[in-house]
């Protein structure tokens, strides 16, 4: 399946680096230094997505296909990390 990861950084500068990954091999990445959406096109349940940010403000992320934990999730100003699995 396809799925899109957005993100919108509150005061307009950030990074995200994203890596989706199966059965621990990585299977794609991105990246943005704007707020945007990164398109991931072979999306499987059970694959887990890692991401690594930094924000000024607040950043909100979205994937818009069903996950755990559940999106949007906002992070605060700094860096964050976090790590999402496809349900």
């Amino acid at each position: 399946m396809k799925a899109n990861i957005s993100i919108l950084f509150t005061e307009g500068k950030g990074q995200l680096n994203i890596q989706l990954n199966r059965d621990g091999e990585e299977i794609a990445n991105g990246s943005l230094q704007t707020s945007g959406t990164i398109p991931l096109a072979d999306v499987q349940s059970r694959d887990v997505i890692t991401l690594d940010g930094v924000c000024t403000g607040s950043a909100e992320l979205n994937i818009d296909v069903p996950t755990k934990a559940a999106t949007p999730t906002t992070y605060p100003d700094g860096n964050f990390n976090d790590t999402i699995r496809i349900l």
